[in-house]
């Protein structure tokens, strides 16, 4: 059981209860370029000089984004931030969404530099530019709740430049679909798709995803969670708790981090728990799956209360308090405090188009693939595939695609195929006897005899012609 730097928190929290709401602006304030956002502010009381958690003499950044039926003063009020930013030395930003789509951060519009994924971004430039702030840009993170969850998920994809770790809490994965797949169970398809998306967002800045860090959490008292089967009165079970474990498989192939370990279990200082498993890449823990006991669908403020009591809607306050630990894992791993170099060679990771993989007869019926290489670049024309596949025949395939790095390092994916048919190769088709064909004028003397001896002269046969060829064979063999 591992505990943290918790109990010395919550004890400050207690002897300064008076002030513990001082570093929160007087009102919120407009940020972000077109189409700014309503944002609360919170500029820690302490100096940075007497702040032994401030690394490099510069403060770290956190953004926290709401869900969508909550609002960034939920996360002011009840998230637990004031408390973590005086330890740390930390500014947190938390921003309205407003009422447009409706209440909810836009996430799967984040493509091209637009929509609220831009705005947010404009937001870190603004702060990190204000140098009363003295922000470290190598120190910018951000969290989030469900649709400000998922948001985060996107974000570090798409700009993993700016953002140095995430928190991202029961939100679905990279490259879901917000309007139809939100609150559905998560798709069989959905890590392959959502780490060819992750890389798609990130493009040209793939490299900067190897020295970004991310802890992926869940309640288990949400949807299909772990937890007890009766959820008590007052929990939410709404997002598969399923999307935030295949979040952790995306972040973990396109990070080249290792598996997920043994689970260890996490104690705060009012006796919550977590289980906890990290995915380590060179000795580093790169990756944090967190399973938060007796928490449903809500963000784990852990500052004692309830779900559904005065100060925020959609927090629970009696569970785990995950802002303490996202706030110090993070600050201890890092990557880009210190200038450190990740060694070692990155493996390529393969993308597939989202299946299932069902064709018609005659369809092309071989997948296109790519794939990635974070030194070596494009490495599509590298891939080779294995196994075999007749478009043109019905029948169930197993293809395999492979592909090796300058360095030796290689992926594969394994796909089934399924081809169904008949398709639309021949012109027609025909049932009946072989003497029906033969006065049909399909079979000529020679063709009808055949079909007498193999298949007997009254027995039911089916033809299929292509042009003026009529065989038994719907391949178009024998003609």
């Amino acid at each position: 059981m591992k505990t943290f730097k918790v109990a010395a928190l919550f004890a400050a929290c207690i002897s300064v209860s008076a002030g513990v709401n001082a570093g929160w602006g007087s009102s919120e304030v407009r940020l972000g370029s077109s189409g700014g956002k309503d944002t609360w502010l919170y500029t820690p009381n302490s100096s940075i000089a007497g702040n032994s958690n401030i690394i490099d003499g510069k403060r770290a950044l956190m953004i926290n984004l709401h869900g969508c039926a909550q609002s960034n003063e939920d996360l002011k009020d009840a998230g637990n931030w004031a408390n973590v930013a005086e330890e740390y030395g930390m500014v947190v930003a938390i921003p309205f969404a407003g009422t447009s789509y409706p209440g909810c951060w836009d996430y799967h519009l984040a493509t091209d530099d637009s929509n609220h994924a831009a705005i947010l971004v404009s937001i870190v430039e603004q702060l990190t530019a204000d140098a009363s702030l003295s922000i470290d840009p190598r120190q910018v993170y951000v969290s989030g709740l469900s649709s400000g969850g998922a948001m985060t998920a996107q974000l570090a994809c798409e700009y993993p430049h700016i953002f140095a770790g995430i928190g991202s809490v029961a939100g679905p994965s990279v490259g879901s679909d917000q309007d139809a797949e939100a609150l559905s169970d998560a798709p069989a398809h959905n890590v392959s798709r959502g780490i060819a998306k992750c890389n798609q967002l990130a493009g040209a800045r793939a490299a900067d995803l190897q020295t970004q860090i991310s802890s992926l959490a869940y309640g288990d008292l949400d949807k299909n969670g772990d937890g007890a089967a009766s959820y008590g009165q007052g929990t939410i079970a709404l997002v598969d708790v399923e999307w935030v474990k295949d979040n952790a498989d995306i972040m973990k192939s396109v990070y080249g981090a290792g598996s997920l370990g043994a689970t260890e279990v996490l104690i705060d200082s009012g006796g919550a728990t977590a289980d906890a498993r990290v995915s380590l890449r060179d000795g580093r823990e790169v990756i944090g799956l967190i399973d938060i006991n007796s928490v449903g669908h809500a963000w784990p403020g852990g500052d004692k209360g309830s779900e559904w009591t005065t100060g925020g809607a959609y927090v629970n306050k009696t569970g785990f308090a995950y802002p303490v630990y996202l706030t110090q894992w993070l600050f201890e791993n890092n990557i880009r405090v210190g200038g450190i170099i990740i060694p070692g060679n990155n493996p390529p990771v393969i993308s597939l188009p989202a299946g299932p993989y069902v064709y018609s007869v005659g369809d092309d019926c071989v997948p296109s693939a790519t794939a990635y290489d974070i030194e070596d670049g494009d490495l599509t024309a590298n891939i080779g595939i294995s196994g075999s596949v007749d478009c043109n025949t019905a029948g169930n395939y197993t293809l395999t695609y492979s592909v090796t790095d300058m360095e030796g390092a290689g992926d594969s994916d394994t796909i089934g195929i399924t081809v169904s048919g008949p398709g639309p190769n021949f012109d027609e088709e025909a049932g009946g006897s072989c003497i029906a064909h033969y006065i049909a004028k399909r079979l000529p003397v020679s063709e009808f005899i055949s079909c007498g001896r193999a298949n007997g002269y009254s027995s039911s046969v089916t033809l299929f012609r292509f042009g003026s060829c009529w065989t038994e064979s719907s391949d178009g063999d024998g003609c």
